[in-house]
């Protein structure tokens, strides 16, 4: 039985991720490691909990401590690394918190990995790296020279660029995966799309930052963690010291004016749609090229834009109606109301 560690498997992405391996890969055991900061909540494991029997531990702890990184890793001979501060705004409020947790928690558990002998280690990092491109510019793709304007994405390189080391210096097998924005069930309601949802439901006039034309390329979270399952289980001297792109393509790109105005149409309602100010710095456009994913090893998205929107908007609509019949639904959960659209 193979076993795997995923940091911050408790949060968004890595629940959904959690959930995937245990379901497409029935011999394999999947250790899970997460702070539980405000974004990661443990009841994003209960249908992993489920399906897995004895097959998933989770262990509350900070990839930070070295000692908990060797002791888990023992056991494990995977790892896929979410963990990670991904709040843009709070990074320019706290950078430091930032550099801390995505740069030195990577270099730790990086090393602790090393010392285990690890097989594979997926380094999860972000489009932000790249900073914003132009519409009349292609996507970005990874050959592309990084050009982080903020310091979630500073941090983000500099966790990348341990990653690059270890693989230079000692032959460690790092892939790093680089993905644009990700939407689906559990998401936290700082992100926009639950944030449009949330205030759409509750008859709120919608907030959007500046004029709401921030384009974005959106990815449905099952999607991004097949792409992962792949490049987890490809052949070594396909992956090993590479970095790859997971973006929903072109079709998948979008403005905050074209999503908010799709969740009111499926909705039928009507409420005002207000412009904030903008986020500094702001990224008009984020966007990747996915070619060399799809031409390594056949990935490409499956679920359209407007089927992901759809069973996003289910899985929001059941959440707003349980905290209707029970008031204290969620009431020890950090629901942040920071208009951050863009993200």
């Amino acid at each position: 039985m193979r076993s795997i560690l995923v940091t911050g498997g408790a949060g968004f992405i890595g629940s959904h991720f959690v959930e995937h391996i245990l379901t497409a890969h029935p011999d394999y055991r999947v250790v899970v490691l997460d702070k539980l900061t405000y974004a990661g909540k443990r009841s994003n494991l209960w249908n992993a909990e489920a399906l897995a029997g004895d097959r998933l531990t989770f262990v509350q702890g900070d990839v930070g401590d070295i000692e908990t990184d060797c002791q888990l890793l023992q056991a494990c001979d995977l790892v896929v690394h979410f963990a990670s501060e991904s709040h843009v705004v709070n990074s320019t409020k706290d950078p430091l918190l930032f550099a801390r947790n995505n740069m030195n928690g990577t270099a730790l558990l990086l090393e602790a990995a090393r010392l285990q002998r690890v097989k594979r280690f997926l380094l999860i990092s972000t489009v932000e790296v790249y900073g914003s491109c132009h519409r009349q510019v292609a996507a970005s793709r990874e050959d592309d020279l990084p050009r982080p304007s903020t310091p979630y994405a500073a941090a983000k390189v500099a966790a990348e660029s341990w990653g690059m080391a270890y693989w230079e210096s000692f032959g460690f097998p790092v892939v790093i995966t680089r993905s644009c924005n990700n939407y689906g069930p559990r998401q936290h309601e700082e992100k926009q799309l639950p944030d449009l949802m949330s205030m759409a439901l509750r008859d709120e006039p919608l907030r959007v930052q500046g004029d709401g034309k921030h384009l974005r390329q959106w990815l449905y979270v099952t999607d991004h963690c097949r792409a992962l399952d792949a490049l987890l289980h490809a052949d070594e001297r396909q992956v090993a010291g590479e970095i790859f792109n997971i973006g929903g393509g072109a079709a998948a790109e979008r403005t905050t004016i074209q999503n908010a105005q799709a969740i009111l149409e499926r909705l039928n309602k009507h409420p005002a749609i207000i412009h904030g100010p903008d986020r500094v710095p702001s990224l008009r456009r984020l966007a990747l090229d996915s070619s060399k994913l799809e031409q390594r090893l056949g990935w490409r998205p499956q679920v359209r834009f407007e089927e992901g929107l759809d069973r996003t908007l289910a899985f929001y609509k059941r959440e707003h109606q349980m905290r209707e019949q029970q008031p204290a639904y969620h009431a020890t959960d950090d629901r942040s109301r920071l208009v951050t659209q863009a993200s």
